[in-house]
């Protein structure tokens, strides 16, 4: 979560929905410094202080096929900083998408099951605006107390990936099953498409 005081901003942020590109836009848009919340909730926890009760509440979200992708490529091109826990159940030849998502072990099952956009919400007093990844220039400049609206349209910024193949060749039947289970409230709330092969073609929101 970040906190831009002097716009009156609270901007839930969970994990792989353009965060960095999102914290760069309010620098620019507000002239003002993006702050973590505290440096105990510093990076995508969502807390809640009376002082900020009449502040704009939004979050980012993505949709749960990308993110779910997402998701994973930053799980294991960083196992070296996972505990143990995932390494125990994580070995190196058991790492691709389907293996890591359909994971039976409880600590990996409670990971995807507590990774919702949704989740991240829960602790907020209210959402006022949704910027969706999909159509971030658009959303973030809907958003109030801006002092000025961004007018490019660059790409969202991501932590670099080596995988460089196309996010859908990694989906079997059972990983869409799973994604849309798992992340059912974010195609609900969030108005994204189930339609696997729609969302290919780009039709990311129903």
């Amino acid at each position: 979560m970040r906190v831009v005081p002097e716009s009156q901003l609270a901007y839930i942020n969970p994990p792989r929905t353009a965060t960095m590109s999102i914290e760069r836009m309010l620098k620019r848009a507000t002239g003002n410094a993006v702050r973590s919340p505290s440096r105990r909730y510093s990076g995508h926890h969502t807390v809640y202080e009376p002082q900020w009760e009449d502040y704009h509440w939004f979050v980012s979200v993505r949709h749960p096929y990308t993110r779910a992708i997402s998701i994973w490529r930053r799980v294991v091109e960083h196992m070296n900083l996972r505990n143990r826990q995932w390494k125990a159940v994580l070995l190196p030849d058991q790492r691709g998408f389907e293996q890591v998502l359909l994971n039976a072990a409880p600590y990996v099952r409670h990971y995807w099951q507590n990774m919702s956009c949704k989740q991240f919400t829960d602790a907020a007093p209210r959402v006022d605006s949704v910027v969706h990844q999909e159509t971030l220039t658009e959303d973030f400049n809907k958003l109030p107390r801006l002092n000025s609206r961004i007018k490019d349209r660059r790409s969202p910024l991501h932590h670099a990936s080596r995988d460089k193949t196309a996010w859908h060749t990694h989906f079997t039947p059972a990983c869409i099953d799973f994604v849309q289970e798992v992340f059912s409230r974010d195609f609900e709330e969030y108005g994204y498409n189930r339609d696997f092969e729609a969302v290919k073609r780009g039709e990311y929101l129903a």
